[in-house]
């Protein structure tokens, strides 16, 4: 079985800013010196922005700088190491994030996708898919950002599906 070749760590803190990542990112994983990494994470900055709490969160490439922070820290660290990102998405919620910032949201993508494949491994793109079946009743996170299990699932297969073709 898959999950048994590997250990797992998980060194996410709930509510975490791309900034508050990097802070803790070269002691908690360049340290571990992972095999893979599985980076999931900025969909926090675009909360803050709509929920006006102050900081320096509405600039697509201070985000996208944290995460390319992270990514060349873990090579230097471990050049053999295989690293998976997850991009953010952002649905319709009771949360309202998707109405109030989904603008920003592409921003935020666009200069992403513009930097960030081409320095990992496997760029998993999950916005397209919740959209188009979310447009057909299909509900992956009932606040628009925390996947509920259907989300949870769909996105363990995504990274499942990203993990055997590291090797392939």
């Amino acid at each position: 079985k898959l999950q048994d070749a590997f250990e797992y760590v998980n060194y996410a803190v709930s509510g975490d800013t791309t900034t508050q990542c990097l802070e803790r990112h070269l002691f908690e994983v360049v340290e571990v010196k992972p095999d893979i990494l599985v980076l999931f994470i900025g969909v926090n900055d675009i909360w803050r922005i709509v929920d006006e709490v102050p900081g320096n969160y509405d600039n697509p490439l201070i985000r996208s700088s944290n995460i390319t922070k992270m990514i060349e820290a873990t090579k230097a660290s471990n050049g053999d190491v295989k690293i998976i990102y997850v991009e953010p998405y952002l649905l319709p919620g009771w949360s309202n994030v998707y109405e109030r910032g989904y603008e920003i949201y592409k921003r935020y993508i666009k200069e992403l996708r513009s930097k960030i494949p081409a320095l990992v491994d496997s760029y998993i793109v999950l916005q397209d898919e919740f959209e188009r079946n979310f447009n057909n009743g299909v509900i992956y996170a009932e606040d628009g950002v925390h996947p509920i299990e259907i989300g949870q699932k769909y996105i363990a297969s995504k990274v499942v599906e990203a993990l055997k073709h590291l090797d392939a």
